[in-house]
């Protein structure tokens, strides 16, 4: 269907339009709520445009990777600390 369908649904364009709003709002507050999102895509994005990499999925994979290794390795200490963890890299209360 294209736009021009669209808009002559009368019903049909004021819902897509809603929702289109709806989504937008909830991304922003997201966004707002998680300033750290800024920073980690940021970096990711300096961290392959300096590297320029042959295959960028293999490097996105290794560059998320190590925050995975340092969430485990948290959990590990933890461990050893006699403290519980979640799973979600934070300590169970």
């Amino acid at each position: 269907m294209d736009r021009e369908t669209w808009e002559d649904d009368q019903e049909g364009w004021s819902m897509y339009l809603d929702k289109k709003a709806e989504l937008k709002e909830e991304q922003h507050a997201y966004v707002t709520a998680h300033p750290e999102l800024k920073h980690l895509v940021s970096d990711f994005l300096q961290h392959i445009i300096v590297r320029k990499p042959d295959d960028v999925y293999q490097a996105a994979k290794d560059y998320f990777a190590q925050f995975r290794e340092d969430e485990d390795e948290d959990e590990a200490e933890d461990e050893a600390e006699g403290n519980e963890t979640n799973g979600t890299g934070t300590t169970a209360q």
